[in-house]
């Protein structure tokens, strides 16, 4: 599956998994979102980089290096200086767990960008 194919299927994914596997970021510590595969914010949709590997379990067809070209190339990564994988969950995402818990690598994608 091409960049663009993988766009188009991440998109569709999106749109039906907010509020399942997609949560919103000020409701990450409800323990009843144990599928969590990443959260929501106004402005990013912010993934776990691990389970992003698991492109099948999203529906899509193809490597998780190729979808991070495409969203890149449409500017739709929100970097981490030169990197396009963050160490530590942003603020918004309140967990209570503490400060480990905020420990995941993620990718951050601009809604806005990706047109969701």
């Amino acid at each position: 599956m091409g960049g663009d194919s993988l766009l188009d299927g991440l998109r569709s994914w999106v749109s039906r998994s907010v509020g399942h596997t997609l949560v919103n970021a000020s409701d990450a510590a409800d323990k009843s979102y144990r599928e969590a595969r990443g959260w929501v914010t106004d402005k990013l949709i912010i993934l776990d980089y691990e389970l992003l590997a698991d492109m099948k379990a999203m529906g899509l067809s193809g490597k998780r290096e190729t979808l991070l070209t495409a969203l890149d190339e449409i500017g739709a990564l929100e970097r981490s200086g030169k990197n396009r994988v963050h160490n530590k969950l942003p603020a918004d995402v309140q967990l209570d767990g503490g400060a480990a818990e905020k420990l995941v690598r993620n990718v951050r994608i601009k809604r806005d960008k990706l047109g969701v």
